[in-house]
């Protein structure tokens, strides 16, 4: 036998005291990087599937800027409002708006018109400047080379002020019967929810979102009116489809989403987000956070939910921006979608399937639930971007069916009956998984109404004026009906008795009812688009109705 075989120095029984302590420090040494070897193997690696030049939006000249003529309406209008209260104008406060407001827009006062005219001259600079905001090609927001969760948005969450004084105009100006003036306002809202949306940052996303659906329930009362023609609402359905045709695809709300992760999870603080929940006092904070920028890279992280973030990427870019009927199903795991494989499409090398990723994803959450929220939710945003389309879908069918009623003297008996003249064809449900059509129903009394299923996929008849429904839509009325001027319903009956318990008698005899639901949320968030007190500045100048508070009412600083 060779010698080298008798002498076996690489057996430890055989090692000196010096090769055992040798040995052991250098696998004290070792064993991070094997550790972290052994965390990061559970995840492939893919490239990033975008080029973030595209995504980041280009900086844009001050003077071409629409944030910073919205910035300075906003200034006119708290200048206006903080000194209204001191001046001897028609009115001394809101409260005596919102009072002239409500007691005006349903009973005949003579003076409504001139005292309201008043009240908006004094705000005409803000108002102005708003329009000249909106007109503008371009609009800036918070940069994706430096956005993440702390990026502050003031104006564009400021934005809802300037919307409702613009709707109040609206509003006024419908009264008037100038409906031109006043689809102006409505298409100049649509403009600033581009503006809003063109950063592709998502508050600033979902924000602009918001506005459009605001402004559509806006636009659903504006075609009531008697005085409008067949080719007013054609040019308006024209104006709206122009709008849709420059929206920010999801797809690209997504890559945005997954630049503001990488930020933040390569910031100083980064740690504090993956773990979140350690207190520490200031003096021991830098030497605490120095402790889980270690423990953290140990385990592979932040790499490891950055490779995760982009696993997810590549799922859902290439099926999100479909239709929900002409793409793979997908399965939700919280605020997260993972779709299931394209067998027409060749996966990438080192991409997971669906199932590995589903079951990473769920175990990433379950030990992180900090992360939650902060990757790239496309669930949430799958659902929000199908609801706007449907609000859209379902806006358009409201318009045929008016321009259909100025020509027939009533609705259609059907949403068939708009094609072609009307309608090209019946549009197809953006909620509905089977590629079926928008619901469309002509009650006896004459009205209409049209909606989309919830993300349930549940039919609750059309039920759309229900806070426990999900079906998303609109009721189609001829001359007016009874919608306020934020679409807030206001019942045509009597009633005695409500959900929140009953009405004085006397109140309920004498007047009709303002009901307030919490359908003015930004969508996809629990934020309310409008605060309480701004919706009473307005909502309540609507009817000459007391208001019934029903769902969700907190006040939004």
């Amino acid at each position: 036998m060779p010698s080298q075989f008798r002498w076996a120095p690489w057996k430890p029984w055989n090692w000196s005291t010096r090769t055992w302590l040798l040995a052991i420090s250098v696998s004290v040494l070792l064993s991070p990087f094997v550790m972290r070897w052994i965390c990061l193997w559970q995840i492939a690696d893919v490239t990033l599937p975008f080029d973030p030049d595209q995504v980041i939006a280009e900086d844009v000249p001050t003077n071409e800027d629409a944030l910073v003529r919205y910035a300075l309406a906003l200034t006119f209008f708290d200048q206006i409002h903080n000194v209204a209260d001191q001046q001897g104008e028609s009115f001394n406060n809101f409260g005596d708006v919102e009072r002239a407001l409500r007691d005006a827009t349903r009973q005949a006062d003579p003076t409504w018109n001139s005292r309201l005219d008043h009240w908006l001259r004094g705000r005409r600079m803000a108002l102005d400047e708003y329009r000249s905001a909106s007109e503008m090609v371009r609009s800036s927001g918070p940069s994706l080379k430096t956005a993440g969760e702390t990026t502050t948005v003031n104006i564009h969450q400021n934005l809802r002020r300037l919307v409702v004084l613009s709707e109040a105009e609206a509003v006024r100006l419908e009264r008037m019967g100038d409906l031109d003036a006043a689809w102006d306002w409505h298409l100049a809202n649509l403009r600033c929810a581009r503006h809003s949306m063109m950063s592709r940052y998502v508050i600033c996303y979902l924000i602009g979102m918001g506005i459009r659906s605001y402004t559509y329930v806006g636009i659903a009362r504006w075609a009531e009116h008697e005085l409008l023609t067949p080719e007013q609402l054609q040019a308006a359905r024209q104006a709206l489809l122009i709008d849709l045709s420059d929206a920010v695809p999801p797809s690209d709300i997504l890559k945005a989403n997954y630049l503001c992760f990488r930020n933040m999870m390569n910031r100083a603080d980064g740690p504090n987000i993956l773990v979140p929940n350690w207190e520490m006092a200031k003096p021991e904070e830098p030497l605490i956070l120095a402790g889980k920028k270690v423990a953290l890279w140990t385990i592979g992280q932040p790499d490891l939910v950055l490779r995760l973030a982009r696993q997810e990427l590549l799922n859902n870019c290439e099926q999100i921006d479909r239709p929900v009927y002409q793409r793979q199903k997908g399965s939700y795991l919280k605020n997260e979608i993972v779709f299931e494989m394209d067998t027409k499409h060749r996966r990438r090398s080192g991409q997971l399937d669906p199932a590995r990723l589903s079951l990473r994803l769920d175990a990433c959450l379950k030990q992180m639930p900090s992360l939650d929220g902060y990757l790239l939710g496309g669930g949430s945003l799958d659902r929000t971007h199908r609801q706007a389309l449907s609000r859209r879908s379902c806006l358009d069918v409201a318009l045929a069916a008016q321009q259909y009623q100025r020509r027939n003297g009533q609705f259609p008996a059907s949403i068939e009956q708009l094609v072609p003249d009307f309608l090209d064809a019946v549009p197809t449900d953006p909620m509905d998984s089977t590629g079926a059509p928008l619901k469309y129903r002509r009650d006896d009394n004459g009205e209409a109404v049209v909606w989309s299923i919830g993300y349930n996929e549940i039919d609750d008849r059309g039920n759309v004026e229900s806070d426990t429904s999900l079906d998303t839509g609109y009721r189609i009325r001829a001359r007016g009906g009874c919608r306020g001027p934020l679409g807030i319903e206001g019942c045509v009956e009597n009633r005695t008795g409500f959900r929140n318990g009953p009405v004085d008698k006397s109140i309920s005899d004498q007047t009709e009812c303002l009901w307030l639901t919490p359908g003015l949320f930004v969508s996809g968030t629990d934020r309310p688009f409008v605060d309480a007190r701004m919706v009473g500045m307005v909502l309540r100048l609507a009817t000459n109705a007391p208001l019934i508070f029903e769902g969700p009412n907190e006040i939004c600083q």
